[in-house]
Protein backbone atom coordinates (compact mmCIF):
# COMPACT_ATOMS: atom_id res chain seq x y z
CA UNK A 1 0.00 0.00 0.00
CA UNK A 2 1.09 3.41 -0.75
CA UNK A 3 0.29 6.10 1.67
CA UNK A 4 1.32 9.71 1.93
CA UNK A 5 0.86 11.26 5.64
CA UNK A 6 1.01 14.31 7.31
CA UNK A 7 1.05 15.51 10.93
CA UNK A 8 0.08 19.64 11.37
CA UNK A 9 -0.89 19.22 14.42
CA UNK A 10 1.68 20.92 16.22
CA UNK A 11 4.69 23.84 15.64
CA UNK A 12 6.54 20.08 13.63
CA UNK A 13 5.27 19.45 10.36
CA UNK A 14 5.75 15.91 9.55
CA UNK A 15 5.00 14.34 5.42
CA UNK A 16 5.87 11.36 4.68
CA UNK A 17 4.88 8.62 2.27
CA UNK A 18 5.95 4.97 1.90
CA UNK A 19 6.05 4.33 -1.77
CA UNK A 20 6.88 0.99 -3.40
CA UNK A 21 8.22 -0.32 0.02
CA UNK A 22 10.60 2.43 0.77
CA UNK A 23 10.01 5.34 3.49
CA UNK A 24 10.38 8.86 2.77
CA UNK A 25 9.80 12.03 5.04
CA UNK A 26 10.45 15.63 5.80
CA UNK A 27 10.15 17.31 9.40
CA UNK A 28 10.48 20.98 9.56
CA UNK A 29 9.86 23.42 12.41
CA UNK A 30 7.03 25.07 10.68
CA UNK A 31 6.25 27.45 13.61
CA UNK A 32 3.61 29.59 11.86
CA UNK A 33 4.29 28.51 8.71
CA UNK A 34 2.32 25.64 8.27
CA UNK A 35 0.21 27.02 5.98
CA UNK A 36 2.75 27.77 3.44
CA UNK A 37 4.91 24.86 4.08
CA UNK A 38 2.77 21.89 3.74
CA UNK A 39 2.58 21.85 -0.11
CA UNK A 40 5.86 22.03 -0.44
CA UNK A 41 6.75 19.25 1.88
CA UNK A 42 4.35 17.33 -0.24
CA UNK A 43 5.79 18.19 -3.17
CA UNK A 44 9.24 17.48 -2.17
CA UNK A 45 8.37 13.97 -0.20
CA UNK A 46 6.55 12.58 -3.65
CA UNK A 47 9.49 14.01 -5.75
CA UNK A 48 12.48 12.06 -3.42
CA UNK A 49 10.31 9.00 -3.92
CA UNK A 50 9.71 9.21 -7.64
CA UNK A 51 5.78 9.24 -6.91
CA UNK A 52 2.39 11.40 -7.96
CA UNK A 53 -0.32 12.00 -5.43
CA UNK A 54 -2.28 10.05 -7.96
CA UNK A 55 0.27 6.70 -6.60
CA UNK A 56 -0.95 7.15 -3.47
CA UNK A 57 -3.80 4.19 -2.38
CA UNK A 58 -3.95 6.48 0.45
CA UNK A 59 -3.58 10.08 2.37
CA UNK A 60 -3.48 9.64 5.99
CA UNK A 61 -4.08 13.08 8.60
CA UNK A 62 -3.88 13.65 12.08
CA UNK A 63 -7.19 15.35 13.05
CA UNK A 64 -6.27 15.79 16.78
CA UNK A 65 -5.35 16.24 19.96
CA UNK A 66 -3.37 19.65 18.81
CA UNK A 67 -3.66 22.74 17.50
CA UNK A 68 -7.06 23.60 15.91
CA UNK A 69 -5.61 25.98 13.11
CA UNK A 70 -3.16 23.14 12.40
CA UNK A 71 -5.34 20.22 12.50
CA UNK A 72 -7.63 22.26 9.47
CA UNK A 73 -4.40 23.14 7.67
CA UNK A 74 -3.82 19.05 7.83
CA UNK A 75 -7.43 18.33 7.19
CA UNK A 76 -8.28 20.27 4.22
CA UNK A 77 -4.70 19.70 2.40
CA UNK A 78 -5.75 15.80 2.90
CA UNK A 79 -9.30 16.48 1.40
CA UNK A 80 -7.95 18.37 -1.35
CA UNK A 81 -5.36 15.88 -2.21
CA UNK A 82 -7.76 12.68 -1.85
CA UNK A 83 -10.35 13.90 -4.44
CA UNK A 84 -7.43 15.37 -7.05
CA UNK A 85 -5.99 11.73 -6.80
CA UNK A 86 -9.26 9.43 -5.57
CA UNK A 87 -6.89 8.27 -2.96
CA UNK A 88 -8.90 6.99 0.30
CA UNK A 89 -8.74 9.51 2.96
CA UNK A 90 -7.20 8.11 6.27
CA UNK A 91 -7.75 10.15 9.28
CA UNK A 92 -7.08 9.23 13.05
CA UNK A 93 -4.96 10.81 15.96
CA UNK A 94 -1.54 11.71 15.76
CA UNK A 95 -0.96 8.22 17.92
CA UNK A 96 -3.12 6.34 15.18
CA UNK A 97 -1.32 7.89 12.02
CA UNK A 98 1.92 7.44 13.36
CA UNK A 99 0.92 3.52 14.27
CA UNK A 100 -0.78 2.92 10.67
CA UNK A 101 3.16 4.37 9.17
CA UNK A 102 4.50 2.04 11.59
CA UNK A 103 2.72 -0.89 10.72
CA UNK A 104 3.77 -0.59 6.85
CA UNK A 105 6.66 -0.48 7.64
CA UNK A 106 7.32 -3.63 9.70
CA UNK A 107 4.84 -5.25 7.09
CA UNK A 108 7.21 -3.80 4.51
CA UNK A 109 10.82 -5.29 6.26
CA UNK A 110 9.18 -8.43 6.84
CA UNK A 111 8.34 -9.37 3.10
Amino acid sequence: MNILFMDTSCRTLTVGAIFEGKAHSVVKDAGSGMSSMLMPAVVAVLSECGARVSDMDAVAAVVGPGSFTGIRIGAAAATALTMASGAKWTRGGATCTRRLARTEMCSLRSS
